[in-house]
């Protein structure tokens, strides 16, 4: 297990980008409210916080979530899961922070509703964020970023996260770990809990009333102010037989290292490795460490992030299922003009395939159908020689896989 080289960062990076298989970056553990992975039935079963008190009738817990683990299912109908009052009361925080993966099949989704005091979701397409804060009295104003981010209906997971943080009155939107939005309002404006009422989860969320997952891994927390660091995504993902972890933070003053934790049970955890601060005050740092050791079948990963004064806080987990991917495989290696491409035994109907360069700018699409006798990717004129990835969905339940294409 060792710490890969800047080349291989970019690489690791991009590939964790196409694939989505992780959750987003939260606070210490000690400061999440709820949280819901919807990896078995019953789906309103928190892993942290509540419980939900009713979900639409024919939500439930299918494959083919983020990263190998199930998700959530509207099969026919809305998801609209519910914490009811008093349980509801939880979220009546002063700041917030919430993050969900989510795959869009529709127009409108609202990822969390606490009636007209607060909404977070899509709205024809478009992200948008809507809340009550104090107006520094007994009553509120209203915070609205408008549409700021047309949401990809392109069969893949992209993780969504809002932050409001009361202290600064700062709210960050965030989509796949890039900022898409920021809004200065005035500090120390808590948000306006007043006739709050229940919490909805997936309102107005059907899937397009396809058989598959569309919601995976929702958390909300309060945001941290307990290390001077920022950790703004942590992803992972399984390939080639090896994990693969990688995180962004941002303003790491004082700030003193990574201790990176393994666990086969999601709650006894033993040190890996230690990744010192790159010790970037304001600018983002990236770093990238390898498992070449997994725990076969599903594993649990978190960061211990230690400040240089000792105190510390942890990330959330992320669940990665080994053993899964990598069926896809091309050849010749390397290429010229073509490739062949090899789907995992089995595979029927259509495949999307596009190849891409290492910063994720897409250079060709084209789509097959498995198990034709032309599954032959022509490569775009003009390629430099070098490393290319290949994404490969497939068109009916959105699972995706990458190969490395090399071009000589």
């Amino acid at each position: 297990m060792t710490t890969t080289t800047s080349r291989i960062q970019r690489i690791i990076q991009v590939m964790a980008l196409i694939l989505s298989l992780s959750f987003m970056a939260a606070t210490a553990n000690a400061q999440i409210i709820s949280q819901f992975d919807f990896d078995s039935n019953p789906v309103t079963k928190a892993s942290i916080g509540p419980n939900a008190t009713s979900i639409g009738a024919n939500a439930t817990s299918s494959t083919g979530g983020v990263g190998g683990s199930n998700g959530l299912n509207a099969v026919n109908g809305d998801i609209a899961m519910t914490i009811a009052s008093p349980a509801s009361a939880v979220f009546n925080v002063s700041g917030i922070d919430i993050s969900v993966d989510f795959k869009r099949k529709e127009s409108v989704a609202n990822f969390y509703t606490r009636g007209s005091n607060i909404d977070f979701g899509m709205n024809g397409g478009t992200l948008a964020a809507k809340f009550l804060v104090s107006d520094g009295g007994s009553g509120s104003v209203t915070i609205n970023s408008g549409s700021v981010y047309t949401l990809p209906n392109d069969n893949l997971f992209h993780r969504y996260r809002m932050i409001y943080d009361d202290v600064a009155g700062r709210l960050t939107i965030y989509v796949d770990g890039t900022q898409v939005y920021s809004y200065q309002g005035t500090a120390n404006r808590p948000l306006y809990n007043t006739g709050a009422g229940n919490l909805v989860i997936g309102l107005n969320m059907d899937g397009g009333n396809n058989n598959f997952p569309v919601l995976d891994n929702f958390l909300v927390a309060k945001p941290s102010t307990t290390l001077p660091v920022t950790l703004i995504d942590f992803n992972g993902m399984y390939h080639e037989k090896r994990v693969i972890l990688n995180w962004k933070t941002a303003n790491e003053k004082d700030f003193s290292r990574f201790v990176v934790e393994r666990s086969a049970d999601a709650t006894r955890f033993a040190s890996i490795n230690t990744v010192a601060a790159s010790g970037s005050d304001n600018a983002t740092a990236d770093y990238a460490v390898e498992d070449a050791h997994p725990i076969s079948g599903r594993s649990y990963y978190r960061l211990k992030m230690i400040d240089i004064d000792g105190r510390f806080s942890y990330s959330n987990i992320i669940p990665l299922q080994t053993g899964g991917q990598g069926s896809v495989s091309i050849f010749p290696v390397p290429a010229k003009d073509k490739i062949n491409i090899t789907l995992p035994a089995g595979a029927s109907g259509k495949y999307n395939l596009t190849l891409l360069d290492m910063s994720a700018k897409p250079l060709r699409t084209t789509t097959i159908e498995a198990g034709s006798a032309a599954m032959v990717f022509d490569l775009p004129g003009g390629l430099q020689p070098g490393a290319y990835i290949l994404r490969v969905v497939n068109v009916q339940t959105g699972s995706a896989e990458v190969a490395k294409v090399s071009v000589f």
